[in-house]
Formats: C-alpha cells, sequence, structure tokens
C-alpha cells in the first residue's frame, strides 16, 4: 500500500473539470514525490514567483513614491511602474505559455528526467498524459488517455489507486529505452 493511500479521501464536484485535472495533478505530483521518489524540479514556479515578486515590487515603488511625493508629482513614475508591471505579467504569461506549456510534474530520479504533460479538451471527460522520459542516450514516450470515470467513484472521491496504477504502469512503458 502507497503512503498516498493512506490518507483520507479526496472528494470533489464530479461534473467540473477544472476541478477533476487538478486533483488529478496535484495527487500526481504527491505520488511521484512520495511513493515513486522522485525529486521535482521547481524550476518553471521559481521563474513564474519571481516574475510575480517582481511585479509586486514595482507597485508597491509607484505606490510608495506616490504617497511620499503626492499624485501630480508621482505621475511619471506611476506611468513607469504600471507599465513595467503589464511588461512583466506578459513575460509571465509568454513564459507559462511558450516555455512551461502543459507541463504539470518534471523531476528526477537517478539521474533520469520524466516529464509530464497534460491536455484536457474543452467538454471532454478524457484526460491526456504524456510521460517524457531521458536518461542519457535513451528517451521515451507514452501517452496515458483516461476517462476521469476511472479514477473517480460515483460519489466524486479520487480512487488513488487506480490512478496510481496507471501511473505507474505508464512511467514503466515511457521508460522502455529508445535509442536516439
Amino acid at each position: 500500500m502507497s503512503n498516498t493511500t493512506m490518507q483520507e479521501e479526496i472528494k470533489i464536484n464530479k461534473y467540473d473539470s477544472t476541478q477533476l485535472k487538478h486533483t488529478v495533478d496535484d495527487h500526481l505530483r504527491k505520488y511521484l514525490t512520495s511513493d515513486a521518489n522522485y525529486v521535482e524540479n521547481h524550476q518553471h514556479m521559481d521563474v513564474k514567483l519571481s516574475l510575480g515578486y517582481l511585479s509586486c515590487l514595482f507597485a508597491a515603488a509607484a505606490t510608495y513614491y506616490e504617497w511620499k511625493n503626492g499624485f501630480q508629482k508621482a505621475k511619471p513614475v506611476t506611468l513607469i511602474c504600471v507599465a513595467s508591471y503589464f511588461v512583466i505579467n506578459f513575460i509571465a504569461w509568454v513564459y507559462a505559455y511558450f516555455i512551461e506549456k502543459q507541463d504539470v510534474f518534471v523531476g528526477t530520479k537517478d539521474g533520469a528526467t520524466l516529464k509530464i504533460s497534460a491536455r484536457l479538451a474543452r467538454l471532454s471527460e478524457t484526460y491526456t498524459l504524456d510521460f517524457h522520459f531521458t536518461d542519457g542516450k535513451k528517451k521515451g514516450n507514452y501517452t496515458l488517455e483516461s476517462s476521469f470515470g476511472k479514477w473517480f467513484n460515483e460519489d466524486g472521491v479520487l480512487v488513488t489507486s487506480v490512478l496510481e496504477a496507471d501511473v505507474k504502469s505508464a512511467i514503466e512503458r515511457s521508460t522502455i529505452s529508445k535509442e536516439q
């Protein structure tokens, strides 16, 4: 029995695809880091948090400057800070859309890297997880497509054992070596 299955049950609204996706993504990360012993790479989160904090610093600087100098004198500084805020948030969007893409997990174990990307079509209950495994000269890919109905029971409770079995099988299939 895995560590994650000993936790209390996870119950959500089974008719909300966003909740279904986020619940699966969160449990996937938890399973991979605790039971499968992968070390998660937080680069995407670090970049987005850094950009968010930087944009907040510009907002705080504009507020402080205006508080010290008055509204009329602070207009040029406020304009620069507001423009910078929007530019930084645009950079964060570009990073998320073009670099992070749909990655839900990137981790390493014994020098190998596992990257999992997710796709959920609008108004669909089929969730697609793409597993990309890299270990030196070896590469492997596997796509797992499943219905949320397989991973959640009628009450909206996540059946962790079924999800974990599917993920474990997908990892094994993606790690089958394919020479570059």
